[in-house]
């Protein structure tokens, strides 16, 4: 063989190597921009789904919350002032409406009109059918697709003569499609929630040539798209068994990015759909650029050996420009996800008025206020010194009232009792000089190696106006002092706990002829004084009730015997003999009473019997002494 017929099958041969190797490294440039590209997508739409997952939570806490609200206020008969207060919150919430309703699908909106539901009658019917919360979506009546939350109350609410028992509020979906924060991508990107069988229960986004309404995503992918990497089959498995993963499909001439993760929520499954060439343009482009390289040197080589090795070396200076392109991409990432985390802290804060970003273990946190001028805590600082700020102004009502607000904090105490995402920490707490009652949700974000909780968020909200109405509910109106609903919520609540307890009934003497002598206005104004001494009589941990007209009863929150309780006794007859004085007039009244002891004596309502007969005994025998 000629040295021209070597020269030439050595050339053939070079070249089929060299062609090969490009084709191999076409495939592993590919490779290597699907991990890196479908990592950042499924990275963001982790995010999103941690996003959601709180918002919903929320709403159910919200729903709940106010619930308790307008069944006091409905058992008071002051239910239309806690609905302006529900009106009050539609621009702090953004929610699109609040709603009551019942069965029969009548409907009353926040803004005080009454109807009958449409659009939501689905979801209406799927809560009393199943008498579970339902979060769906529906087309409005003006062609608007809103989110829905709903519950069944726990006791029905009278409104206006009509019975409802059930509460829900409404999104409109640009308030969803913030939680969704597809402006990275810049419109080419949709977001779905679907159930385990594909149906779309919330479109959070719907901005690429996807367009129009989707029932069911498996339906319409199979219908329209062509799945380049991984099956349909696959992702159809996935979003059954709540799994995550990542896809490429071709849809209308154009390649997109199909990822996936569980919602943590029934059998939901968030998934982003985001067009390729919004994510990895560079990334390919710099893959184009190598394979021509690559087959500019297949041609070179064919015809001259000498000069394969030379574009060898150029091969060799353009990996080290594409590893330097890695870099920067990275970095670009990096910034990708700081600017994802401000978008989803600034979504957060249009949904609530603050909350705090907390890392447990670098012992740093993040502090947000929504609406205020000066923030009450620095924006960012030590973890410890927060929780010790927290500490010096409020004080715990649940949760372990024992404890103090930076022991319920403790970051070692909060690693050690979150378990796991839906493992959410709810503290009441109020002001110690301020009159402030609020709730803090310690909802976890992220969670360490180990399983250990690293990530939690601090969200808190406001209660002052239950807690008003708590009292207006407990307190009698006439002497300040606790009513009878209140005495009997604590003695079933004394029983419930086995905590032993003194009580005493008491019946003024002679307050009637106070009534025919100086009129009811007096008799009133005695009723007070009598409330001021029976304040000052008990101890800080007991308590005074008005029961009746002139009945009172005293609860003394320990065990006694039967002469340390005649000591009592003795102190609210020697404060009730003495003569009060009542427009210039002097008045003597004196009181009978009786009492008895729990448990000793009996059940709390065979206590509260024994009392009251012993307190009319006295009154028999002070009658027959006089």
């Amino acid at each position: 063989m000629g040295k021209r017929a070597k020269m030439l099958v050595a050339t053939i041969v070079v070249a089929l190597v060299v062609t090969g190797g490009a084709l191999a490294y076409r495939s592993y440039l590919g490779d290597i921009i699907f991990t890196e590209s479908s990592g950042h997508v499924a990275s963001t739409y982790a995010q999103v789904r941690k996003t959601f997952r709180i918002f919903t939570r929320r709403n159910w806490a919200l729903l709940e919350s106010w619930e308790d609200v307008l069944d006091y206020s409905s058992r008071l008969g002051d239910f239309d002032r806690a609905w302006d207060e529900v009106k009050k919150q539609q621009d702090s919430w953004g929610y699109a409406d609040f709603y009551l309703f019942n069965q029969e699908h009548d409907m009353i909106a926040v803004s005080g009109k009454t109807t009958r539901s449409t659009g939501m009658g689905k979801a209406f019917s799927a809560l009393f059918q199943d008498g579970e919360t339902v979060l769906t979506s529906y087309e409005s009546s003006v062609g608007h697709r809103r989110v829905v939350f709903a519950e069944p109350l726990k006791t029905p609410i009278v409104a206006n003569g009509v019975t409802y028992t059930g509460i829900a509020v409404t999104y409109d979906d640009s308030a969803v499609e913030a939680l969704a924060s597809t402006s990275l991508f810049d419109g080419n990107s949709d977001c779905y929630v679907v159930d385990s069988k594909g149906d779309v229960v919330i479109p959070l986004q719907d901005r690429t040539e996807l367009t129009g309404h989707i029932v069911n995503l498996n339906t319409y992918l199979e219908k329209h798209a062509e799945f380049t990497r991984g099956t349909l089959d696959d992702f159809k498995e996935h979003i059954k068994d709540e799994r995550s993963g990542a896809q490429t499909m071709r849809y209308d001439g154009r390649d997109y990015y199909l990822v996936y993760h569980a919602a943590g929520i029934e059998d939901w499954s968030v998934v982003g759909v985001v067009a390729a060439d919004a994510v990895d343009a560079g990334m390919s482009d710099a893959a184009q650029v190598t394979i021509l390289v690559l087959l500019v040197l297949c041609a070179a080589v064919a015809a001259l050996i000498v000069a394969a090795l030379v574009n060898y070396e150029h091969g060799k200076i353009r990996l080290h420009e594409h590893k330097l392109e890695a870099k920067e991409r990275e970095r670009q990432m990096a910034e990708r996800q700081k600017e994802l985390t401000s978008k989803l802290f600034s979504g957060m804060g249009k949904v609530v008025d603050r909350f705090a970003v907390c890392d447990l273990v670098s012992d740093t946190y993040e502090y947000f206020e929504h609406q205020l001028d000066e923030l009450a805590y620095s924006a960012t600082g030590s973890y410890q010194r927060l929780i010790d700020q927290i500490a010096d102004r409020f004080l715990p009502l649940s949760q372990g009232e024992t404890l103090k607000m930076n022991q319920l904090l403790n970051a070692e105490r909060l690693r050690d009792t979150i378990k796991d995402m839906d493992d959410i920490q709810k503290i009441e707490y109020c002001g110690r000089t301020e009159n402030v009652y609020r709730i803090m949700n310690v909802v976890p974000v992220s969670f360490d190696a180990e399983g250990k909780v690293r990530t939690v968020m601090f969200i808190t909200q406001d209660i002052a106006q239950r807690v008003e109405l708590e009292n207006m509910a407990n307190t009698d109106g006439l002497t300040g002092l606790f009513n009878e609903r209140c005495f009997a919520a604590m003695l079933e609540r004394k029983e419930q706990r086995h905590e032993p307890f003194m009580l005493f009934y008491i019946d003024l003497d002679k307050f009637k002829p106070v009534n025919d002598t100086y009129g009811h206005n007096a008799g009133d104004k005695l009723l007070r004084a009598v409330g001021k001494r029976l304040q000052r009589v008990v101890r800080a941990d007991d308590y005074a009730f008005r029961i009746g007209g002139d009945e009172f009863t005293v609860l003394v929150s320990s065990a006694a015997s039967d002469l340390q309780a005649q000591r009592v006794l003795e102190r609210i007859q020697e404060a009730l003999f003495e003569p009060f004085v009542i427009d210039e007039h002097v008045i003597e009244i004196g009181a009978s009473c009786g009492f008895a002891h729990y448990p000793c004596e009996g059940s709390a309502e065979e206590v509260r019997i024994l009392a009251d007969q012993r307190m009319y005994e006295c009154k028999e025998r002070n009658h027959a002494e006089r």
